[in-house]
């Protein structure tokens, strides 16, 4: 409740809107996850969950922030590589991980 009396979103909060029917509303929540304020290993995972969604955008940005956070996020190469068949766009962005 505080949270959004005050604008701010906690990484919960953030995680939360990856259920967003809006993919603009997913497509954004997989940006503000690799702020390094709520870049942790919660975040890494909702990423990595989101390689998978029905929008490229959405799976593209995870790609994008899952690069920005770095080595913890080194995990999120077999959830990748397994995802490159079902959405061949992620090859582009496989070199962020890399």
């Amino acid at each position: 409740l505080f949270s959004s009396c005050s604008g701010q979103k906690t990484v919960e909060d953030i995680i939360n809107d990856l259920d967003s029917p809006d993919q603009r509303i997913r497509a954004l929540s997989t940006l503000k996850l690799c702020n390094p304020k709520y870049a942790g290993p919660e975040a890494v995972r909702a990423l990595i969950g989101a390689l998978s969604d029905t929008d490229q955008t959405v799976r593209q940005n995870s790609v994008w922030s899952l690069g920005e956070i770095g080595a913890p996020a080194k995990i999120a190469i077999d959830s990748l590589i397994g995802n490159l068949n079902r959405f061949p766009e992620l090859r582009q962005r496989l070199g962020n991980l890399l």
